[in-house]
């Protein structure tokens, strides 16, 4: 599956509560959805059955945060507390045809998947950690 990718200077991640902003810079927030949107069998004589998947919206959203700042503990915490689902949103602004609009992925009944995987970067010493949030990730423009 494709990934779906929001530059960090013009979007907005709030998850948990909190609005996540000690990102590197330049950097990005990807989503990876696990399923895609149907399924279809062939039927007999040619025909085509095609389901509407109840996953259809579960992915995965990779953000990477600086290490030892607020927002990693806030993310940490996240981590070594009893597991919770958290709601939040991605949203980006953008401009088509002279037109702002904003594209939202809504983070519904989001845990902490993956633990935050630290990073060593030796060309400006800003370390950074990497985690990963899974949940139900619906989009609307």
């Amino acid at each position: 599956m494709s990934a779906i990718v929001a530059d960090t200077v013009n979007s907005t991640l709030i998850f948990a509560g909190r609005t996540i902003t000690d990102t590197p810079e330049g950097d990005v927030f990807t989503i990876s959805y696990a399923n895609d949107v149907s399924s279809q069998t062939q039927g007999s004589n040619g025909g085509v059955v095609a389901k509407s998947r109840v996953d259809k919206f579960a992915a995965t959203l990779t953000i990477r945060v600086l290490k030892y700042t607020a927002d990693d503990a806030f993310l940490n915490n996240l981590v070594n507390s009893d597991l919770s689902l958290n709601q939040g949103s991605l949203k980006t602004n953008f401009t088509r045809d002279g037109i702002a609009g904003t594209e939202t992925y809504d983070i519904q009944n989001g845990t902490i998947q993956t633990r935050g995987d630290g990073t060593v970067n030796n060309t400006d010493g800003e370390d950074i950690v990497e985690y990963g949030i899974f949940g139900n990730m619906p989009r609307s423009v």
